[in-house]
């Protein structure tokens, strides 16, 4: 390898790692936007971060009234940055997900999108922590496949058609 070759691999790292930087970044500024449908029956966001997960769940913590019809929720974090979450965090979000439980319907549908091996390892950590919860969550890859599990899900349970 020439030292040209090497300076170009070394730029081409640190380019790399300002990138990633600025992502990560950009995704934790981004704001959350929570979309309530069905007469406040669900609830769909979009989380590209997990201080997006927790963000949007904060949100819905300051609005106690909307929740107390919600049956389910779609977690849209199709586009969420894969990284790190300490046992700490996962417990701090599983604190504010005990106390969204005592907000909405009892048996909450929680429809989480992930495509990525990163977040699928994280949605997964999260339904190991939300365990004695008593929601009803499904990991899946695609926005389509969580409408349509949640369709049925509150068809069967709640005995509610969403469109």
């Amino acid at each position: 390898m020439s030292l040209g070759n090497t300076s170009r691999w070394l730029f081409k790292e640190v380019q790399v790692g300002i990138n990633e930087k600025f992502l990560r970044e950009a995704h934790t500024q981004m704001p959350i936007q929570l979309e309530f449908h069905h007469e406040n029956c669900g609830v769909i966001y979009r989380c590209l971060s997990a201080e997006h997960f927790s963000g949007a769940k904060r949100q819905l913590l300051d609005a106690p009234a909307r929740m107390r019809n919600v049956k389910y929720i779609i977690v849209d974090a199709a586009s969420m940055v894969p990284q790190y979450v300490s046992p700490g965090e996962m417990d701090r979000m599983v604190l504010q997900d005990r106390q969204i439980a005592s907000f909405v319907a009892e048996g909450l549908i929680v429809a989480f999108v992930a495509k990525s091996n990163g977040v699928l390892g994280f949605a997964r950590m999260w339904e190991a922590f939300i365990e004695g919860i008593e929601w009803e969550t499904k990991v899946v890859p695609t926005i389509e496949e969580a409408e349509d599990w949640v369709r049925l899900r509150v068809r069967d349970k709640f005995g509610l058609e969403i469109p």
